[in-house]
Order: structure tokens, then sequence, then C-alpha cells
């Protein structure tokens, strides 16, 4: 479990670092905050799932929301036509954050309930 989550955690960061590496977000400070921001929630979001991995699913699903969005950002925020190389890395990465968080639904549980109780035969 925690070694998807990590990856999610490292798209997050990559999102937040964006901010400056890309020329769209450089070129527009809506652009830039979107990256900030996402990136923060999704970094801070698989964080949260590492340390208290049983505290919900819903915090699995807001985080396949940001991807979402994180996905259709570049047509929503009118960058997808003229930066085409941050359009691929913000779809493609988007795309890794929902499917990261979105397998915690398709998986059986990556947490052990408890110890295991042995039954007599």
């Amino acid at each position: 479990m925690s070694f998807r989550w990590w990856l999610v955690a490292i798209f997050g960061a990559w999102f937040v670092v964006s901010a400056w590496a890309l020329s769209a977000a450089r070129h527009s400070s809506g652009i830039e905050w979107n990256f900030i921001i996402a990136g923060a929630l999704i970094l801070l979001g698989a964080l949260w799932v590492i340390r208290a991995p049983l505290a919900g699913r819903w915090r699995d699903g807001i985080l396949a929301l940001i991807g979402i969005w994180m996905a259709i950002s570049p047509w929503v925020l009118g960058f997808a036509a003229h930066h085409a190389k941050d359009l691929l890395v913000t779809l493609v990465i988007g795309i890794l954050v929902l499917i990261g968080a979105g397998l915690s639904f398709v998986l059986p549980s990556d947490v052990a309930s408890g110890p295991s109780q042995r039954t007599s035969a």
C-alpha cells in the first residue's frame, strides 16, 4: 500500500514544483496557483493516507477527483493548445494520481484488519 501512496505523494510534489518548472504556469498566476494548491493537496493527502491508512476511503475519493481535475485542467484553464509539453505532463501525472487513488476502490484492503484468528478443526 505505502509504495503506491509514496508515488502519489511524489506526483503531488511534482505538481507543486511544476508551478515553476512548466512554461504554462510561468505565464499565468492562475495556472501557477492551480499547480501549487492541487499539488499540495495531493501531497498532503497521500502523506495522510500513509500515516493513517484506516481513517477512511473518502480521502482516496477526494485525491482521485483532484487527479481528474489536474488531467482536465489544461483545457479548463486554456493552456492545452499553446503548451503541448505541459499538457502532456499534466495529463499523464493527473491520470496517474487518479489511478493511484482509485485503486483503493478496486483492490482488496491493503491493511490487515488485525491478528489472524485460527479456528480449531
